[in-house]
């Protein structure tokens, strides 16, 4: 008879895991379904006991890509975007290169100039195009100006995330 060391036992468990990611989906949404009371009382009290390790996870987590996606669709969606799939179109913002207006290289982070904008329509929260800053400013003000209609959308996305070039 072996007997495993617990890194063998762990490694074992790891792998496991792995192959039955479903089957052990399936374990919890049962749990949870039997225990939700439960589960969410622990959770808030395991929140308000680790308050400050929970924040210190929160920040490293919004460091990484995936919750650097996770803050950019949220404010997207805080501020009206209405779109069938979110990932698809940031992995569409994050690609573009060059302002689909006025052609300037575009450059990541906040601000005006050519740093990258999500336009979209204020009225109905429909995705346009991805802009630099300084023509999605004109494209507000001459929509203030003018109340009409402003420049239909170069690219527009199906909801299974293929782009559609007009």
């Amino acid at each position: 008879m072996s007997t495993k060391t617990i890194e063998e036992k762990r490694e074992y468990r790891r792998a496991w895991d792995a192959k039955n990611k479903d089957k052990i989906a399936g374990y919890r949404k049962k749990y949870y379904d039997a225990n939700g009371d439960k589960v969410r009382e622990s959770n808030i009290k395991w929140h308000s006991q680790n308050r400050e390790k929970h924040n210190e996870n929160m920040k490293k987590y919004y460091k990484t890509d995936n919750g650097k996606m996770r803050s950019r669709i949220v404010a997207w969606k805080q501020s009206g975007v209405k779109h069938d799939n979110f990932e698809t179109l940031h992995t569409i913002f994050m690609d573009t290169k060059y302002c689909e207006k006025c052609h300037v290289e575009l450059i990541s982070g906040r601000g005006f100039g050519a740093h990258k904008h999500l336009d979209h329509c204020h009225e109905t929260g429909n995705f346009r195009n991805i802009l630099c800053g300084g023509c999605n400013i004109k494209i507000v003000h001459k929509k203030k100006i003018n109340d009409n209609t402003i420049n239909e959308p170069s690219i527009t996305i199906s909801s299974d995330g293929t782009e559609d070039d007009s």
